[in-house]
């Protein structure tokens, strides 16, 4: 005789989806300044889910050459560029994430897909990204947001992009500082502002 316990879990375990694995962070292969940037897909409703690509980049790969003026013959000097337009988004963490978030590891979290697989971000980041996407619903958005964009689970990168945040931050088209839904209260001390 099957206790119900048990009785269901029997049932989960045949009939279960099976799982696809979590996101996993790639290591960044180019140049020292090499950066992520995230892909935030269009959405046709504020309640569809986030699903967004990570790409590499970096202001190296998309440097631009001129000729020197004092030596017409002589190599190249490189320009720093920064790379295609993106937007930089600031915002409030919130509660601090575990280096590889899962459901299980923080209730709070909230779900999205990168590159297919499934992620946990903060629920202020997933606010700012899904404010962030209405503001262009037809249109991909190249998005710079630390906690996406840094691999946090790898504390040499968390350290190496420390010294990236002033060229990311002043490099980009925009940067939006989202500092979390309005409130009654919020919007009373705009307008008084």
């Amino acid at each position: 005789m099957y206790h119900k316990f048990e009785l269901s879990s029997l049932i989960r375990t045949l009939f279960a989806f099976p799982r696809v694995p979590s996101y996993t962070y790639k290591p960044l292969y180019g140049p020292p300044d090499a950066i992520r940037l995230i892909l935030l897909q269009p959405a046709p409703f504020l309640s569809s889910p986030i699903t967004c690509r990570l790409i590499e980049t970096s202001w190296l790969a998309e440097s631009t050459t001129t000729p020197s003026p004092s030596k017409p013959q002589s190599k190249s000097q490189s320009q720093t560029q920064p790379p295609k337009g993106y937007t930089a988004l600031s915002y409030t963490w919130g509660t601090t994430p575990s280096p590889s978030p899962s459901p299980s590891s923080n209730s709070d979290l909230k779900p999205i897909t990168i590159d297919g697989r499934p992620f946990h971000i903060t629920p202020n980041l997933h606010t700012a990204l899904t404010h962030l996407r209405s503001t262009s619903p037809r249109k991909e958005l190249r998005v710079w947001a630390d906690s996406l964009c840094i691999d946090q689970s790898s504390i040499s990168e968390r350290n190496l992009h420390v010294s990236h945040m002033r060229s990311i931050y002043s490099f980009a088209n925009q940067t939006v500082i989202f500092l979390g839904s309005s409130t009654p209260g919020s919007d009373a001390l705009l307008t008084a502002i």
